[in-house]
């Protein structure tokens, strides 16, 4: 059978971290109940199976970028459901593609996460077709979604560098030449370097930094 793709615009935030590891997350991969784009509804049904398939076997669905299942960004390390959708964890890999992939995500470049699974039950409903039971394969990073209610609800890390606060400063608007030496300006003033830090206090720190000043740049231009 064919595997079907659904996506769900994601909304990401960091958690409190000692950072002793630098790439976990936890998104709401899907949601119950709300009509995606092409008309689908999922069950709160939908993933019971996988779910237990995934923690008696040990085995949790892999998780990838675009759907593409021969090079992954991350592991999936748990997955569980709330009355919302779909829960779950996992953590960036050590490689070019997970550390792209986790600056996209901590920049705002990517907002969206999609299921790939292969249908195995459902009904319709009032015209809609209601997914009540599916074999889940994969959890994407994906630019386009289908749903616009699944959320990536954490990621957390390392103290935030230099590069990671450039991404920072794009999301809220600054040209990539003023985000470039916003940041550099920051980096000698040692923001990136401090001791007496947590790794939420130092990201906390510079994500208030850089909405002082979208917010101070505003005022200027008399927005």
């Amino acid at each position: 059978m064919d595997t079907i793709n659904k996506s769900f615009t994601a909304t990401f935030k960091q958690i409190e971290s000692d950072g002793i590891f630098t790439g976990e997350f936890e998104a709401l991969a899907s949601t119950f109940g709300n009509v995606d784009r092409v008309g689908d509804v999922m069950a709160k049904s939908a993933f019971d199976n996988a779910i237990t398939k995934a923690k008696e076997s040990g085995r949790m669905p892999k998780l990838a970028r675009q759907h593409n299942l021969d090079r992954l960004p991350a592991v999936m390390t748990d997955i569980y459901k709330t009355d919302e959708g779909l829960i779950i964890r996992g953590r960036f890999l050590d490689t070019q593609l997970g550390k792209d992939t986790r600056l996209e995500v901590l920049g705002g470049a990517i907002q969206d996460m999609s299921v790939g699974f292969i249908l195995k039950d459902y009904e319709i409903e009032d015209g809609k077709r209601v997914i009540k039971d599916l074999d889940l394969i994969e959890v994407s990073f994906v630019t386009v979604p289908a749903n616009p209610e699944a959320q990536i609800i954490s990621a957390k890390g390392q103290k935030m560098t230099v590069r990671e606060f450039e991404h920072t400063l794009k999301g809220a608007g600054f040209s990539n030449k003023e985000s470039t030496t916003i940041a550099s300006i920051c980096n000698k003033a040692g923001y990136f370097d401090r001791d007496d830090q947590s790794s939420q206090k130092n990201r906390d720190d510079l994500e208030g930094l850089s909405e002082l000043l979208e917010q101070r740049i505003k005022t200027l231009k008399g927005g």
